[in-house]
This record gives structure tokens, sequence and C-alpha cells, in this order.
């Protein structure tokens, strides 16, 4: 982990008729097994996706495309390198949302709850995937627990369709905190 990217390094290289300008959106699992039962455990939501959602996460965040390469040292291995904008980071309140927020909610916010509130001012609407963006977490559970707590405290709204998992769920702030 550095300031402006995060690397994640996999032991093995590419798996057969993968190369990094084919890997978003490819499914080759290396190990199937574990694929089918991170699903099954809801951590992810469909074969395939991974690579995709990252591409269209880091897209959405302004930041550049997920790199991929193979190394070749003492062992085969690939990389994977998603660059950060470390301007665009923040941990305080901004003042206009003190402001709109009111002394008792804005002192009862925990870090974490600060920079989802200061990016909800910014960008009126966020879902889990955005959460971890800003997080400091990598668990999605973690980030969605995160959102329905400031939920249930009244300070953001969830937006659903009512499925039980819906992909385009979101939250806003509560209509009383604009």
């Amino acid at each position: 982990m550095f300031d402006d990217r995060i690397e994640v390094e996999s032991p093995g290289g590419f798996m057969p008729q993968i190369t990094p300008e084919t890997i978003v959106g490819t499914h080759r699992p290396r190990n199937p097994f574990v694929m089918r039962s991170l699903r099954e455990l809801g951590e992810v939501r469909c074969i395939s996706e991974g690579t995709r959602r990252m591409a269209a996460e880091m897209s959405a965040a302004n930041l550049p495309p997920p790199e991929f390469r193979q190394l070749r040292s003492d062992n085969l291995s690939v990389i994977c390198i998603l660059r950060n904008n470390v301007r665009d980071r923040y941990n305080s309140l901004d003042s206009d949302a003190y402001k709109r927020l009111g002394r008792s909610i804005a002192f009862s916010l925990a870090p974490e709850e600060r920079k989802i509130v200061n990016y909800l001012f910014e960008h009126e609407k966020i879902n889990v995937s955005g959460a971890l963006r800003i997080l400091s977490t990598t668990r999605w559970h973690t980030a969605k627990k995160l959102l329905s707590d400031l939920a249930s405290r009244g300070i953001l709204d969830y937006v659903t369709s009512g499925k039980q998992r819906d992909a385009h769920s979101y939250y806003t702030l509560a209509k009383g905190n604009h």
C-alpha cells in the first residue's frame, strides 16, 4: 500500500488465454471452488464481476483503470495496481456539511462517517461499492453496516426498488439534512 496506489500481487501467472488486455470481464478463476464459496457467502454477487466492477468503480471515481502485469522474478506472479488521487482524500467534516447537519449531529460522527457525509455533500448519492472506495475498510459488509447505521440514525436515506439484492440501491443525505 502506497500513498498513491495499492498493489496486489498474486502468485502464478495469467490463466491460459488471459492477458492484461483481456482480463477485465473474462472469467477464468484459478480456484473455482473458492470462487463458488465466496459467492455463496455473499462476498461476490456474480461470477466474472470482479475485474469489470473494479474498472467501473475506478472510472466512476475519475481514477485510472486497474493495471495488470505479469512479473517474472524468482516466481511468476500477476500484479494489479489501483491508483488513487491523494489530493481528494479527507478526514474532517467540510464546513458546509457541518453547517447543514448541525452541531449535535456533526459532533456525533466518527471519522469514517465524516468521509461518507462529505462525499454525499459533493456527489449526492453513494452505494456500498462507492463507500468502499473512500473508507479504510475493504470489507463490503463493514461498509454496508456503516451506511445502514447512518440511515437508522436518520442521517441518510436508503433508496431501493425493494428487491432483497438490489444492485441499484444507494444512500442519500436524509431530506432534513440538505
